[in-house]
């Protein structure tokens, strides 16, 4: 994952009016897995995500429009530097030198059009070199309206598997949240504030 600095407002928190037009206090306690926090928080965490996380997602909806292998290969590591994931970029290469710019936009260009969350990230953990939590920060930055990064610090403090099971659980889990509280931000946005939050609270034990 990227550090986190203060974004001056690119990504407001946004909810719905709860039944009878009210909207709800920024105090009100919000519960997502095991963690508990107000929507103030989540509103503070979600306003710390960094401006390249825009950059890279404005990157996913010109891939997801029309994928070319270049294209595709630019944007996976685009994806792979914002998380600091050099090295898994560097491996990804080594492991796929003939092609995986081919490797990468075929599975784009499969990811949308695939209904179930577990058969849309299941070629990305084929591709040798990626696991579920880089296929999935893939997956969240091609389509932040669907998908969301689970990664090990959200999978150890959840306790969501780091697999194709605990994957699509995750993404059901987010959805119900989303719903529930009545957000209108992406499920991409929601964890990366709920993530920012459980980094929080990790470091202040």
């Amino acid at each position: 994952r990227p550090d986190r600095k203060a974004d001056r407002g690119d990504h407001e928190l946004m909810t719905r009016p709860k039944e009878g037009g009210r909207m709800p206090h920024q105090s009100e306690d919000l519960n997502f897995a095991v963690l508990s926090f107000s929507r103030l928080e989540l509103r503070r965490a979600i306003k710390s995500i960094i401006p390249k996380t825009k950059e890279v997602e404005e990157l996913g909806v010109a891939i997801a429009r029309k994928p070319t292998a270049a294209s595709s290969l630019k944007f996976g590591k685009a994806v792979c530097y914002w998380a600091s994931g050099q090295r898994v970029w560097r491996n990804l290469e080594r492991y796929n030198p003939d092609d995986l710019g081919e490797q990468l936009c075929s599975w784009f260009q499969a990811a949308n059009k695939i209904h179930d969350d577990g058969e849309a990230i299941k070629p990305g953990i084929k591709i040798k070199g990626l696991e579920v939590s880089f296929a999935s920060k893939h997956l969240r930055m091609l389509s932040p309206q669907r998908f969301a990064t689970l990664d090990s610090v959200l999978s150890e403090e959840l306790g969501f598997a780091l697999n194709v099971a605990g994957y699509k659980l995750f993404l059901q889990t987010l959805r119900k949240f989303r719903h529930h509280y009545g957000f209108r931000d992406s499920v991409g946005t929601l964890e990366t504030g709920i993530y920012g939050l459980v980094q929080e609270k990790r470091g202040a034990r």
